[in-house]
């Protein structure tokens, strides 16, 4: 398990976090990396990622290339 502190690192997942789009499906995916945000309010959020999909709390959001490539960076460090 990898802990990022980076506050750069978090101010750029929290960005992209603001800006994602929820589809109306869902799928079942093939977890390949899991992500917990604590944010700075308090709260918690659960990021799951497969090789196809990303969900954030559960609900699957609209593909994004961008937010995909700057997690499968965070995972292999």
């Amino acid at each position: 398990m990898n802990v990022i502190t980076s506050k750069d690192t978090l101010s750029i997942l929290d960005s992209f976090l603001q800006k994602v789009r929820y589809t109306n499906k869902t799928n079942d995916i093939d977890v390949r990396a899991k992500f917990i945000y604590h944010k700075g309010d308090g709260t918690t959020c659960k990021i799951c990622m497969s090789k196809f999909y990303i969900q954030v709390d559960d609900r699957q959001i609209k593909y994004n290339k961008d937010l995909f490539a700057f997690l499968k960076g965070l995972a292999t460090q």
